[in-house]
């Protein structure tokens, strides 16, 4: 069997390590010492992305629904894949 994809760019939560600023709110200050969500999408000439807890956590909902959305309607039992694989 083929190795499972992941389709999720690199996250990671941790520590501030300096004063940053949330790439989602400017006006959202990090303190260092805080946890922050850090995104680094794919690519070469990639760069990480830092949000605030309270933005951070909206972003990461924001994805579980949509995800959780998109399983739902592949597992459909209108979708014939999925219909004929536990026969």
């Amino acid at each position: 069997m083929a190795k499972t994809r992941n389709i999720v760019f690199k996250l990671e939560v941790r520590t501030s390590l300096r004063v940053n600023r949330c790439k989602h709110n400017s006006s959202h200050q990090i303190p260092k010492g805080a946890m922050w969500l850090i995104v680094t999408p794919p690519g070469p000439a990639s760069r990480d992305y830092g949000y605030c807890v309270a933005c951070g956590t909206e972003i990461l909902e924001a994805a579980q629904s949509r995800l959780s959305e998109q399983l739902a309607t592949l597992r459909a039992p209108s979708n014939p894949e999925t219909s004929t694989a536990g026969s």
